[in-house]
């Protein structure tokens, strides 16, 4: 079920699996309905299988399922890109901004797939913003304009961008890592919450945007998967 808070930001959360969204809404204190908060791992493939909503005390995450865990051991493709149109429109009050999240700096052929499918669906009236996780070495700092320009000459287009890191905290608890490495990655998680906070709200619409309308559905789906097959096999449909 859609929140109907309307006074907080509605952040999308995209990205393949693994990169770390869950991790990012787990610890800006994010939890659902139930009062729990998504759950982490660092092993592959990502744990989102589900679509979910999550809110704090300032925003509200739609935490998708990872593009790329359909080839490990998900489910299809096709089924997977209808449930988030079908999600993203059950949420009818819309969204303010669109969070893309990487864990490289590689702009390599998965990731400009997935920025051609979700461009489809997520109307570009939505800011986008680039996040760089597990960037340990420079935690905080925004990514660069050139660093934006290279996107954008890839045809993925985002309005400002930052690196951050998230490390499992429980899992660092529970092999006993010394005190200091924990100390410190509980300061990276701050820095990474406070630069995540400024860009959210420096860019967000300041009213949430509709995705499509529902009349659009059908459309917007079958375009979807004509965009997913055609990443995929540029050749085109068989």
């Amino acid at each position: 079920m859609a929140s109907a808070n309307l006074s907080k930001k509605r952040i999308v959360i995209i990205g393949k699996a693994g990169v770390g969204k869950s991790s990012i809404i787990r610890y800006m204190g994010g939890v659902d309905n139930k009062g729990k908060k998504p759950t982490i791992s660092n092993k592959q493939p990502g744990e989102t299988f589900e679509n979910s909503l999550y809110e704090n005390e300032e925003f509200i995450f739609a935490d998708t399922i990872g593009f790329g865990e359909t080839n490990l051991g998900g489910r299809p493709s096709d089924i997977m890109i209808k449930n988030l149109v079908v999600f993203l429109l059950d949420n009818s009050e819309g969204f303010n901004l669109v969070m893309y999240v990487i864990d490289n700096d590689r702009i390599d052929i998965s990731v400009k797939n997935t920025y051609k499918v979700l461009s489809s669906i997520i109307k570009s009236s939505v800011p986008k913003i680039l996040v760089r996780t597990g960037d340990t070495a420079a935690v905080g700092e925004l990514i660069p304009q050139d660093g934006l320009d290279e996107w954008e000459r890839e045809n993925c287009t985002f309005i400002n961008g930052c690196r951050v890191s998230y490390a499992n905290i429980d899992k660092m608890i529970q092999e006993n890592k010394p005190a200091r490495h924990i100390e410190v990655a509980q300061e990276n998680i701050n820095i990474s919450n406070q630069i995540l906070r400024k860009l959210i709200g420096e860019h967000s619409n300041e009213t949430p945007e509709y995705i499509y309308q529902p009349t659009d559905l059908c459309g917007v789906v079958y375009q979807s998967l004509l965009k997913f097959h055609a990443a995929i096999h540029p050749v085109g449909l068989q």
